[in-house]
């Protein structure tokens, strides 16, 4: 998935947190003040984007 820019920017450091969806194809570290719901668990970084794990029981339970 493309990633965030900024503050937004998820990075390797933050493989094992929540993604929080900002579009249809655009994930970002923050929930950006209660305005984004969570995309799934950051799997991976690389130069292809973010590794996202769709998984609602994980997500919830983080």
């Amino acid at each position: 998935m493309p990633n965030s820019a900024a503050a937004d920017e998820i990075t390797i450091a933050d493989i094992g947190n929540k993604a929080y969806a900002v579009d249809d194809q655009t994930v970002a570290k923050t929930d950006g003040t209660a305005t984004r719901s969570p995309a799934g668990i950051i799997d991976d970084v690389d130069a292809n984007g973010v590794w996202v794990r769709f998984d609602e029981a994980l997500t919830n339970a983080s």
